[in-house]
């Protein structure tokens, strides 16, 4: 209700972020602007915890395996590693979504992938949610 037009909005921007000089990435400046790498601290005991909803209709649980990400060279084999693990994680949940609509499936959505939640850490996770004490008793 407050913006009239797109033409007011565009000329708003041009004059809040026209003073910002553009970095070129490979400049000082750019360089300084990159946030600092943050490391996630490791842990040895397996982490839970639970939440529980009364007014919740489903279940749901999701398991995470973290470790350390380490920066891999741009090789025709890093790049043959990739395509193998998304190709994994398709197939999957493919399989998973087939599974999920079944009649008798024991869950109606479940999904698994690799991810990148800051710089120094990647993850594999899996979920899954079903009806109420399908996933857990």
């Amino acid at each position: 209700g407050d913006i009239k037009s797109t033409e007011e909005v565009y000329q708003m921007l041009l004059s809040e972020f026209s003073s910002e000089p553009v970095l070129d990435s490979g400049s000082e400046a750019a360089q300084m602007a990159r946030s600092p790498p943050l490391t996630v601290p490791p842990h040895s005991e397996t982490r839970f915890s639970t939440f529980v909803d009364a007014e919740a209709t489903s279940c749901e649980v999701l398991i995470e395996c973290k470790q350390p990400r380490v920066e891999q060279p741009s090789t025709v084999s890093t790049l043959r590693r990739y395509i193998h693990t998304n190709l994994f994680a398709d197939a999957l949940n493919q399989r998973l979504y087939a599974i999920s609509k079944r009649e008798d499936a024991p869950f109606f959505e479940a999904q698994a992938g690799n991810s990148l939640p800051c710089r120094s850490l990647e993850s594999y996770t899996l979920t899954a949610a079903a009806p109420q004490g399908g996933l857990l008793p």
